[in-house]
């Protein structure tokens, strides 16, 4: 894959992308449908709406917001207000998929300092990529998008969060999947 292409360019076909890199990306079947379906309306200009996805993926509208929900969490999707109607983004696919050759503790290290708007010192750094040998990256990634959203942007907090979902029993699939408890 190529690390530098205009995701939104005109000639670039997003859907074509997405099932490219489905294996390099933390969805399961419910999500890449939806996100297969937010690529494709976005292609061709239609609005997107809970009702359509539901009616088209077979779940419920709940089900679709709740999916809409985990892929923000997960920094795929972002929607924003433009021109007057609301935008679904998808360029979080592209940042946050796994490039082949980008080593992992570069990419979870870089997803730490984005989020904090610094650089990490090295024993920072170091902590990091302890955390990501216990209990996984997309569980660190999963620690820190939830300290993100709690504004609590320390490395203390994210390996609370590991800890506490470790006591819990919790999977990376039940963190993604939004089950906390």
């Amino acid at each position: 894959m190529a690390q530098n292409f205009d995701w939104n360019a005109p000639w670039m076909d997003q859907c074509a992308w997405i099932f490219s890199n489905l294996e390099n990306l933390s969805l399961d079947a419910r999500e890449a449908l939806i996100v297969l379906l937010i690529a494709h309306y976005n292609a061709h200009g239609l609005p997107i709406n809970t009702e359509d996805f539901s009616q088209k993926a077979k779940i419920s509208e709940e089900e679709v917001d709740t999916i809409f929900q985990i892929l923000s969490t997960k920094g795929y999707l972002t929607v924003g207000f433009a021109n007057g109607k609301v935008n679904f983004n998808l360029d979080g696919l592209v940042k946050m998929s796994k490039v082949p050759g980008k080593g992992l503790s570069k990419s979870l290290i870089s997803e730490f300092e984005d989020e904090f708007g610094r650089d990490l010192s090295p024993s920072e750094m170091q902590k990091i990529l302890d955390l990501s040998e216990k209990f996984g990256e997309r569980q660190v990634i999963c620690a820190l998008n939830e300290a993100a959203v709690y504004d609590k942007r320390n490395l203390t907090y994210v390996e609370n969060v590991l800890i506490s979902w470790s006591n819990k029993g919790l999977t990376t699939e039940q963190i993604e999947s939004g089950i906390r408890s």
